[in-house]
């Protein structure tokens, strides 16, 4: 994954927490299981290469990257109502993992940022380095 699908691999996660993208759930039970303790409990690193739900991957169904600038700011705009308080949405069941609670759904969070880190991009630097 590039760090232009990154940043809308992430757009595309954050809309289905608020929403407004649909994503099928995981059917498997390894993925409700394994994938889901490896996610929420474990300290693991999250494994090179397992492929996340088409609806958010850039080559199958996700958001394709547009021009860089504008999928950042739109990606800035998502970070920023999903990170309002008062909360204005209830979170939508995670598709691999469930429902979630905050605590989780942060910790969920904290994993995407982790993973975009991992490939040389995360949410909050793309946001700060090309918003201000």
């Amino acid at each position: 994954m590039s760090p232009h699908q990154m940043v809308c691999h992430l757009s595309d996660s954050v809309l289905t927490a608020l929403g407004e993208k649909e994503v099928a759930p995981a059917t498997s039970l390894l993925e409700r299981t394994v994938v889901k303790w490896i996610a929420l409990k474990s300290r693991l690193p999250w494994p090179q290469g397992i492929k996340t739900r088409p609806e958010i991957d850039q080559e199958i169904g996700g958001t394709r990257p547009a021009e860089f600038g504008r999928d950042v700011e739109a990606l800035s705009g998502i970070v920023e109502r999903f990170t309002r308080q008062p909360r204005e949405f209830a979170w939508r069941p995670h598709p691999t993992v469930g429902a979630l609670t905050d605590d989780r759904e942060c910790r969920n969070a904290g994993m995407q940022e982790y993973q975009g880190s991992q490939r040389g991009v995360s949410a909050h630097s793309c946001i700060r380095a090309f918003m201000h």
